[in-house]
């Protein structure tokens, strides 16, 4: 099985060369971040992509057009996903990943019919809260070892 494309933490940082504040959504605590990641990742596990995208946008970094694009090369790798990997099943949490004080990685895998999928989503602490800086998705299970 070909792994999936992780061109969408790509997408991310390029979008994010304007890094004006585009979200609308400050998170106070990791706690907090880890329900929102869930959140996100819940909804596309329930083949829910808008309801993802919409819990997405209000702590993303990305603008308005940028976002505009990001949304509908999601939408373009949920269909190439679905036919690789197949239906999604289910999902679980794996850990949270720390760099120093302002920046944590949740990770969790979404498992479908033929194959795992990992989900990294970070989130930097600016002055206002906790807002995601990166979304990336890949079907490299090798990831979850150390």
């Amino acid at each position: 099985m070909k792994h999936f494309p992780s061109f969408l933490a790509a997408l991310a940082l390029a979008s994010f060369s304007h890094f004006a504040a585009a979200q609308t959504k400050f998170l106070e605590t990791p706690e907090q971040t880890k329900r929102a990641a869930e959140g996100i990742v819940a909804s596309m596990a329930a083949s829910n992509i808008n309801g993802a995208l919409a819990e997405f946008k209000p702590l993303s970094v990305i603008q308005g057009s940028d976002f505009e694009v990001f949304k509908a090369q999601v939408a373009g790798a949920q269909e190439k996903l679905l036919r690789e990997f197949g239906l999604p099943t289910g999902y679980e949490y794996i850990r949270q990943d720390t760099v120093g004080t302002r920046v944590l990685r949740q990770q969790f895998v979404v498992f479908h019919e033929n194959a795992p999928m990992v989900w990294n989503i970070v989130f930097f602490k600016q002055k206002n809260g906790w807002v995601i800086t990166h979304l990336h998705f890949d079907g490299n299970s090798l990831r979850l070892f150390p």
